[in-house]
């Protein structure tokens, strides 16, 4: 059996392996076959210099996964999102976003979902966190990454309400202590988590308002499929085509299911509508 005296591991600190650190166990290159005695982690083979990542008695191509960190933090996204019995969409998409937000291949990528699907049916557990900090520990770009997180886990499950129940209290005290962050930070991250949602709130108003503003002409030219700033004569030609296409003539069949028929009236009404606000402004 080849002796390894040192890996260079790719995301983590250098570390020496020997039978003094705990959780060593004998495994083999994914690639080459060549066996070690290693910790869980991410190695470069010294023989074939590929890089694989070991996770109790498997090993991985490195290329196809993820790292602890990320795989820990995934979980407990989704162990936040699911505090109050049920993962909603408004919650599934945020961690969803947030996964494509990695700088990961596909592969990496279905791994991180992978994840994400394993936490939904597990229970949570303190030693979820605690695993976290361990990965985040050998990480070589960590940085305040622990406040990152909690600002992560604050506005998923702020993101239905603004009150917490008592598991999610129970996650947020868990982070806390393991990760020792102090009461006066934690307090100023959730009101910066809360002052984001309240902008984001007024924003989207301010947008929807300006959408469903009889005067804002966007949304005709875009019924229309024309660009703002077009001629009278072109506004006239794509109106006679499109009421052409969807004059109810068209449609007005047995055949047709009614729902069908409804969408097609609708959008025909909206072609008349676009028409009249347009040319009444050109």
């Amino acid at each position: 059996m080849p002796v390894l005296e040192e890996l260079v591991i790719k995301g983590y600190i250098d570390t020496r392996c020997d039978e003094k650190h705990s959780g060593l166990q004998k495994v083999s290159c994914p690639f080459c076959n060549s066996e070690y005695n290693l910790e869980d982690g991410i190695y470069n083979c010294t023989f074939c210099n590929k890089s694989f990542r070991k996770i109790g008695l498997a090993t991985y191509d490195a290329q196809k996964v993820t790292n602890a960190a990320a795989d820990c933090l995934i979980q407990l996204l989704t162990f936040c999102a699911k505090a109050d019995g049920k993962i909603s969409s408004s919650e599934r998409d945020y961690i969803i976003e947030y996964i494509l937000s990695f700088d990961i291949n596909d592969d990496q990528e279905s791994w991180a979902f992978a994840q994400y699907d394993y936490a939904r049916y597990k229970d949570y557990n303190k030693e979820s966190i605690i695993l976290l900090k361990e990965s985040i520990s050998q990480l070589v770009d960590k940085y305040n990454l622990e406040l990152e997180v909690l600002y992560e886990m604050f506005n998923l499950l702020l993101i239905d309400t603004t009150e917490f129940n008592d598991n999610q209290i129970d996650i947020i005290e868990d982070f806390i202590s393991v990760f020792q962050i102090p009461s006066k930070l934690c307090e100023k991250i959730m009101n910066e988590v809360l002052n984001d949602k309240k902008n984001n709130h007024e924003s989207e108003k301010q947008e929807k308002k300006h959408i469903n503003d009889p005067n804002n002409l966007d949304k005709y030219y875009e019924i229309l499929g024309l660009k703002k700033g077009c001629s009278e004569m072109e506004i006239k030609k794509k109106y006679a085509s499109l009421t052409k296409s969807f004059h109810p003539d068209k449609y007005n069949s047995e055949e047709m299911p009614l729902e069908v028929k409804k969408e097609l009236e609708d959008m025909y009404k909206k072609i008349n509508l676009a028409y009249d606000k347009l040319r009444g402004n050109i």
